[in-house]
C-alpha cells in the first residue's frame, strides 16, 4: 500500500467536499464521498493511521482518522497485540505534546483515542495504567502554561469524558458490568485528584495574573467534575440510564472524597475568581455555573451540622457577591440561578439554625438584588425588539426561590423576612403602575398588543404572578390594605378622568395608563386572594382565613358593604368591615363603574382588557369564595359566611349580577375574544357545584343569559363558533350540576329547545334554499351549539343529554352529504360526533351506541362519497388543507372508546351481546374510506401521520384478529401505508408503526396463523427489521419498540429468520467474521422462550441482548 499516494487521495477527497457546488462536478463530489467513506470502513489501519497524523495538515482528513483508530480499537480490541495498542497510546500522546498543528478539535479527538485505550487496559491492570497516565499529566498541567496546559486538559477532559457514562456508553465493546466498574473506580480514584488539581490551580490563579485562555480550560473541567453524575449501587440497568442522563444534577460525591470536601477552605476561591473575571461575559456563564453546581454540593453521611456548617461558609461569600454593583445581565441571570438553587437545596427549617448575623445579611442581600432585578425587568419590559427578555427570566428564578421559603411558614424567621418581603412586594407593585406611584415604563405606541392567548399577562407572567400571591399573603396585614388603598384610588382616578374625556377636556389615550395601573392591580389582588386551582378543589387560602379571623370585624357590616359595592358605594374606612371584603367590594366598583359607563353611552372609552381583568378576578374569586362550603374548613370567617355563605342573601344577590354582567358583557363585546372567554369562565365558576347551580336556576337573571344562546347568530349577536360552543356549554353546565331532575329536563328544554327548532327549520328547506349564505351560518352556529352541549357530558347525565341531541347526531351524515364542498360544515359535522363519543359513548346503553356508530357510519359513507376530489397531493398545499380528513380519522379512533371501556348499564346486564353494528365496523369501513386518500406526501404531515398511524395501532390491539381478514386491496394498502411510516421522522409515528406491527405477529404467533394473507404481508417486516438494526439505522430512543417487534416476528416467522440469517452467513467471504457473526445470531436469541410470542422475562432479555448484538454485528459487517 502506498501510503502517501493513499493520503493524497484522502486529502484531495476531502478538498472537493469542501470546495462550493458550482467547482466541481456531482460526479467528482460523489467519487470524493466514497473514498471517505470506504477509510472509514479501513480495519487494521494503525500504520497508515499513524502516517497520517504525522504528514496531514489537513482537518477533515484527521478528524477521520481520529475516528478510525477509535472504530478499529473497539471493533478489533480482543484481535491486536498489547504491544501495538501501547505503542499506538504513546505514539499519539507523544504525537500531541509536541505537534503544534493540530487544532483543539482534533486534540480532542486524538485524546479521546487515548481515553479509551486508558480504559480498556485500566480494566486489566485494576486502573494501574491510568494513575500514573493521570499522574504525570496532573504534574505536568500544575508546571506548565500554554499549549502543554491545553493539551493536558484536553486528555483529562477526554478521560472524564469516557467515564461518565455506563448504560448510554459509546463504546458498546464492554458490557454494562465493565462501564460500571470503571466509572466507579475512576470516580474514587482519579476523579478525585483531578479535582485537587483543579482547585490548585484556581488558587494560584487568585492570587497571581495567568492567561486566561488557560483558566477557561481549568474552568471546563471543573465543571464538568461539578456536574457528575456520581454511580449509586443497586439501580436497575434502566433506571441508572434515565439518571445518567439528567443534564443538572446536584454534586454528590462519595465516601472516598470526603478528605477534600470536608476542607471547605477552597469555598472562597470559587467566589473570588468570579469577581475577578466577572466583566468578561464570556467567562462568566462559567463561573457562575461552577457556583451554582457547588452550592448543591452534599456530602457525603451529611447531617444538619455539617450542612448547616457549609452554608454559614458559602453564605457569607455569596452575600458580597450579590452586594457588589453594576452587574452585567449574564451574570444576574446566573446568580439569580444560584439563589433558586440556593434555597431550593436549603429549606426554610436548615436555614433557620445558621448563625442569625450571617443569615440575616444572606436574606437582605437576596431582597435587594430581588428588587435590583425587579427594576432592570421594568426597563426591558418598556423596550420594544427584546427577544431574550434576561431580567424576566431572572425575576422569574428569583420569586420562584422566595417561594420556597415563604411557602413553609412554620420555620420561616419571620421577623428577618417580613421587612424584606415587604420591600420585594412594593417594588414589584410598583414596576406595573405609572408615575408617581410606580415606576412602569411607558408602553410603545407601536407595542404589539398581544392578541394570542399566551401573548396574554396572566400566561406570560403566571409564575411571577403566582409568587406575588404568595409575597402578598405573606404579608397580609400590608399587602391587602395597600391593593385597597390602590384600587379604590385608581377607581375615582378613572371615574374623574372618563368625565374629562366625555366632555372633550382630556384626549382617550389619557385613560390608558389608569387602566394599565387598574390592569396589573386586580392581577396581583387576584393571585393573592386565591390559588390557581389547576384542576384541584378551589379553596380560600387559610392564611386569608385566618386574617379575617383575626380581625372580627363585624359579619353584618361587612355583609351590609358588600352588597352596597353594587351601588358604587364604598365603605367608610371607619366602619368595621372585613379587609378582604373591602378589597373584594373595590373590584365590584371596579365593574359596576364600566357597567355605568357603558349603560351611558360611553362604552368607547372603555378598555376591553380592563374589562377581561375584572370578569377573570370575579372568577377566581367565584371559584374559592363564592357558597364557601363550611366542610372544607376546621374554622371559617363569620364574614365570608355572611357575605359569601350558602344561605346568603347577599351572595345569592350577588350571583344575579354577575349573571346580568355576563349577558351584557356577551353582548357588548362580541368581537372581543378573551373578553368572552372570561366571561364564560365566570359563568362556568358560578354553577361549578350544585349548591351554586340550584341557586342559580332560581335566579331571574339566568332566563336571559339562557335565551342568548337562541340569540346568537347570522342577523343576530354576533359570536366567534368556538366561543360560542364554549357558552352553551357553559350554559348546559347550570343543569348538569343540578340534582332535581325534572328542573334540569326543564331548564335543558329552554336550551336546547330553541336550537333543536332552528335545526328543524333547517332540515325542511328545499336543497336551494341550503345553500344561500345566511343558511350555511345559521348551520354552524347550531352545530357549534350542538358540539358544546356534547362538550358538557360527564358520566351521570351523558345518556340523559345524548338523547336530547340524538336526532342531530343522526343527521350528520346527510349534513355532511348536502355541504360536502363546505370544509367548515364538514368539520363542524366530525367534530360533534367526536364530542359525543369521547364524552358519552362509554356510559351509553347498547341501544344508543348503535345510534351513535349508525351515524358514524353514514358519516363516513357521506365523506367516501365526495373525498376524493378535494383531497390534494400537492407538497405546496398547508396541512390545514386535511384538517377534515385528520378529524375523520380522530372520530374512527374516538369510536373504539367503548371497546376499550365500556361503563354503560348493559356491560354487567349482558355482557357478550353483539349488536348489528359495532364499533369496529366503523372504524375498519372508515379505514377502508382513508386509505385510498393517503400517500407518501400525506403523512408527511405530522398531525396527520400521527392519528392514522394512532388509529391503527389501536385497531390491532384491540381488534387483531378482524385486521387479518380485511380484504385484499385494503391489506395491502395498510401495510403499504406502514413501511412508509416506519421511514417517518417522529418517535411517536415509529413507535405506532411497532404497535401495529407487533400486534398482529403476536396474534399470528398465538395462533398459528403463519399462512394467511396477512400473515405473508406481515412477513417481509422482518427482513426490515433485521436491515434496520444491521445497517445502524435506529435512534437510541427507538431501540425498546424495535426491541418487541423484533422478538415477536422472530417468534411468529422463525423458519424466515433462520433463511434470511443462513443468506446473510453464506455472503461473508471471510470466515472469521462468518463465524463471529453465526455466534452472534446464536446469542441473540439463545435460551429464550420464543414460543407463541414468548413471555415478559424472555422479551426484556432480548432487548438487552439486542444492544450487544447491534455492536457485534456492526463489527463483522464492515
Amino acid at each position: 500500500m502506498d501510503l502517501r499516494a493513499s493520503l493524497e487521495q484522502l486529502e484531495t477527497a476531502s478538498r472537493i467536499l469542501l470546495a462550493a457546488p458550482n467547482v466541481v462536478s456531482k460526479e467528482e463530489r460523489t467519487s470524493a464521498e466514497s473514498i471517505i467513506l470506504t477509510f472509514r470502513k479501513t480495519r487494521n489501519a494503525f500504520v497508515f493511521c499513524k502516517f497520517i497524523l504525522e504528514n496531514s495538515q489537513t482537518e477533515i482528513v484527521l478528524f477521520e482518522t481520529a475516528d478510525v483508530l477509535r472504530n478499529n480499537l473497539v471493533q478489533d480490541w480482543s484481535k491486536i497485540p498489547p504491544e501495538e495498542i501501547q505503542h499506538l497510546n504513546n505514539h499519539i500522546l507523544g504525537l500531541l505534546f509536541t505537534s503544534t498543528g493540530f487544532s483543539y478539535s482534533i486534540q480532542r479527538r486524538l485524546a479521546g483515542v487515548v481515553a479509551l485505550i486508558v480504559k480498556h487496559q485500566s480494566l486489566i491492570n485494576n486502573g494501574k495504567q491510568r494513575t500514573e497516565l493521570i499522574s504525570h499529566i496532573l504534574s505536568n498541567a500544575m508546571s506548565s502554561t500554554g499549549q502543554s496546559l491545553v493539551v493536558s486538559c484536553c486528555i483529562l477532559d477526554a478521560l472524564m469524558g469516557e467515564h461518565q457514562y455506563v448504560v448510554n456508553a459509546t463504546d458498546a465493546s464492554l458490557a454494562y458490568e465493565m462501564h460500571f466498574a470503571a466509572k466507579k473506580d475512576f470516580e474514587n480514584s482519579d476523579l478525585v485528584r483531578i479535582f485537587q488539581f483543579c482547585l490548585q490551580y484556581l488558587s494560584s490563579y487568585e492570587h497571581s495574573a495567568l492567561k486566561k485562555r488557560d483558566l477557561d480550560h481549568v474552568l471546563k473541567i471543573l465543571e464538568s467534575i461539578l456536574y457528575w453524575n456520581f454511580t449509586k449501587n443497586n439501580l436497575p440497568k434502566r433506571i441508572a440510564g434515565v439518571i445518567e442522563m439528567e443534564t443538572t444534577p446536584a454534586f454528590k460525591p462519595p465516601n472516598s472524597w470526603l478528605h477534600v470536601v470536608n476542607d471547605t477552605g477552597f469555598i472562597p476561591t470559587f467566589f473570588n475568581i468570579h469577581v475577578k473575571v466577572r466583566e468578561d461575559e464570556d467567562f462568566v456563564p462559567r463561573t457562575v455555573n461552577l457556583m451554582t453546581q457547588l452550592v448543591t454540593m452534599h456530602r457525603p453521611a451529611m447531617n444538619k451540622d455539617t450542612r448547616v456548617d457549609f452554608l454559614s461558609r458559602i453564605l457569607p461569600s455569596f452575600t458580597a457577591l450579590l452586594e457588589i454593583p453594576n452587574k452585567l445581565p449574564v451574570e444576574v441571570y446566573g446568580l439569580s440561578d444560584v439563589v433558586r438553587k440556593i434555597l431550593l437545596f436549603n429549606r426554610a427549617a436548615l436555614l433557620s439554625f445558621v448563625p442569625s448575623p450571617v443569615l440575616e445579611g444572606f436574606l437582605t442581600a437576596v431582597g435587594g438584588f430581588s428588587c435590583q432585578v425587579i427594576q432592570q425587568a421594568t426597563i426591558e419590559e418598556g423596550k420594544v425588539g427584546v427577544d431574550d427578555r434576561v431580567y424576566r427570566e431572572s425575576l422569574t428564578r428569583v420569586l420562584e426561590a422566595w417561594m420556597n421559603i415563604l411557602t413553609d411558614t412554620e420555620n420561616v424567621p419571620k421577623e428577618v423576612v417580613q421587612p424584606i418581603v415587604t420591600s420585594i412586594f412594593n417594588h414589584y407593585l410598583q414596576a406595573h403602575l405609572s408615575p408617581p406611584e410606580g415606576f412602569r415604563q411607558p408602553i410603545p405606541n407601536n407595542a404589539d398588543d398581544g392578541d394570542d392567548e399566551e401573548d396574554l399577562d396572566t400566561n406570560q407572567f403566571r409564575d411571577q404572578l403566582q409568587a406575588a400571591g404568595i409575597f402578598g399573603r405573606f404579608i397580609l396585614h400590608h399587602s391587602v390594605p395597600i391593593l385597597t388603598q390602590l384600587l379604590s384610588f385608581k377607581c375615582q382616578a378613572l371615574q374623574k378622568q372618563m368625565e374629562l374625556v366625555a366632555t372633550n377636556v382630556a384626549q382617550r389615550e389619557t385613560l390608558n395608563p389608569i387602566f394599565e395601573d387598574l390592569h396589573w392591580g386586580i392581577l396581583i389582588a387576584g393571585h393573592v386572594l386565591a390559588f390557581d386551582g389547576l384542576g384541584e378543589t378551589n379553596l380560600i387560602p387559610a392564611e386569608i382565613n385566618e386574617m379575617s379571623l383575626e380581625t372580627r370585624a363585624s359579619p353584618d357590616t361587612s355583609a351590609v358593604a358588600f352588597e352596597k359595592s353594587f351601588e358604587m358605594i364604598p365603605a367608610a374606612s371607619e366602619d368595621s368591615v372585613d379587609p378582604i371584603v373591602r378589597l373584594v367590594s373595590c373590584v365590584i366598583i371596579i365593574s359596576e363603574t364600566e357597567r355605568r359607563v357603558s349603560a351611558s353611552g360611553m362604552a368607547h372609552l372603555l378598555s376591553p382588557e380592563l374589562t377581561a381583568n375584572v370578569l377573570w378576578f370575579l372568577h377566581r374569586f367565584s371559584q374559592s369564595y363564592f357558597f364557601v362550603n363550611e366542610e372544607y374548613y376546621a374554622s371559617i370567617s363569620p364574614c365570608f359566611l355572611a357575605c359569601w355563605g350558602v344561605g346568603s342573601m347577599v351572595a345569592k344577590g350577588a350571583q344575579n349580577n354577575f349573571l346580568r354582567r355576563i349577558r351584557e358583557d356577551l353582548i357588548r363585546y362580541s368581537g372581543e375574544v378573551e373578553v368572552m372567554r372570561e366571561a364564560i369562565n365566570l359563568l362556568l365558576a358560578l354553577v361549578d357545584s350544585p349548591r351554586k347551580a340550584e341557586s342559580a336556576i332560581q335566579s331571574p337573571e339566568l332566563l336571559p343569559l339562557v335565551q342568548l344562546t337562541s340569540e346568537v347568530g347570522p342577523g343576530k349577536y354576533q359570536m366567534p363558533n368556538e366561543i360560542y360552543r364554549k357558552f352553551v356549554r357553559a350554559v348546559i353546565c347550570v343543569g348538569t350540576c343540578s340534582e332535581d331532575e325534572p328542573r334540569r329536563e326543564e331548564y335543558w328544554e329552554r336550551i336546547l329547545g330553541p336550537l333543536l327548532g332552528r335545526f328543524r327549520q333547517f332540515i325542511t328547506l328545499n336543497s336551494i334554499d341550503r345553500h344561500r349564505d345566511d343558511v350555511r351560518l345559521e348551520l354552524s352556529c347550531v352545530l357549534s351549539g350542538f358540539i358544546g352541549t356534547a362538550m358538557s357530558a360527564h358520566s351521570r347525565i351523558a345518556s340523559p343529554l345524548y338523547q336530547k341531541i340524538a336526532p342531530v347526531v343522526a343527521e350528520c351524515g346527510s349534513i355532511l352529504d348536502a355541504y360536502h364542498n363546505y370544509v367548515g360544515i364538514v368539520e363542524l359535522c366530525l367534530e360533534l360526533v367526536i364530542e359525543v363519543c369521547k364524552r358519552s359513548l362509554s356510559y351509553l346503553s347498547a341501544a344508543d351506541s348503535l345510534g351513535i356508530y349508525q351515524a358514524a357510519m353514514s358519516v363516513v359513507k357521506s365523506y367516501a362519497l365526495h373525498a376524493s376530489g378535494r383531497i390534494s397531493s400537492e407538497k405546496s398545499a398547508e396541512e390545514d388543507t386535511y384538517n377534515d380528513l385528520v378529524l375523520l380519522i380522530e372520530m374512527l379512533t374516538c369510536l373504539l372508546a367503548k371497546d376499550f371501556l365500556d361503563l354503560g348499564p348493559d356491560a354487567l346486564i349482558n355482557p357478550n351481546s353483539t349488536p348489528p353494528v359495532s364499533a369496529s365496523d366503523v372504524s375498519l369501513h372508515g379505514l377502508g374510506i382513508v386509505l385510498p386518500l393517503l400517500n407518501g406526501e400525506l403523512l408527511q404531515y405530522p398531525n396527520l401521520s400521527s392519528k392514522y398511524f394512532r388509529l391503527i395501532a389501536f385497531l390491532s390491539e384491540l381488534h387483531a384478529e378482524r385486521m387479518l381478514t380485511l380484504p385484499p386491496m385494503m391489506m395491502q394498502a395498510l401495510y403499504e401505508s406502514v413501511s412508509l411510516g416506519l421511514q417517518g421522522a417522529t418517535t411517536e409515528t415509529f413507535s405506532s408503526c411497532c404497535e401495529f406491527i407487533t400486534c398482529i405477529a403476536q396474534h399470528i404467533a398465538r395462533h398459528n396463523q403463519q399462512s394467511t394473507p396477512s400473515a405473508e404481508l406481515c412477513k417481509p417486516f422482518l427482513k426490515v427489521f433485521l436491515e434496520m438494526v444491521l445497517s445502524q439505522r435506529i435512534s437510541k430512543d427507538n431501540i425498546p419498540a424495535v426491541s418487541t417487534c423484533l422478538f415477536i416476528l422472530i417468534s411468529a416467522f422463525s423458519d424466515t429468520y433462520n433463511d434470511l440469517v443462513n443468506q446473510l452467513l453464506s455472503t461473508r467471504a471471510d470466515e472469521e467474521s462468518r463465524t463471529a457473526l453465526s455466534e452472534a445470531f446464536s446469542k441473540l436469541t439463545e435460551n429464550l422462550n420464543m414460543v407463541g410470542g414468548g413471555d415478559r422475562a424472555s422479551r426484556a432479555n432480548f432487548r438487552d441482548r439486542l444492544e450487544n448484538f447491534i455492536f457485534t454485528a456492526r463489527g463483522c459487517l464492515e
